[in-house]
């Protein structure tokens, strides 16, 4: 009878000892995901600022000016 107490109470550790480290993994990988979603959202903002300087054109600030003075060759 003593030994089944024993057992049943050991059952009972090992059980709410699972559940601790069951909880702790869940929480853990909650953050880790939630880490992962917000890295990856901030790795397709930089990439999409990236594809926006490979643009034929590109940016404002890199497009060739359209107006006669810019040319190398002319001389008044």
């Amino acid at each position: 009878e003593q030994a089944l107490l024993t057992n049943h109470k050991l059952e009972t550790l090992i059980r709410v000892h699972y559940a601790d480290h069951a909880a702790q993994y869940i929480l853990h990988l909650i953050r880790v995901l939630l880490w992962l979603a917000a890295y990856l959202v901030r790795m397709a903002l930089k990439r999409r600022e990236t594809q926006e300087w490979l643009r034929p054109g590109g940016p404002i600030c890199l497009r060739p000016d359209p107006s006669p003075q810019s040319e190398t060759g002319a001389t008044a």
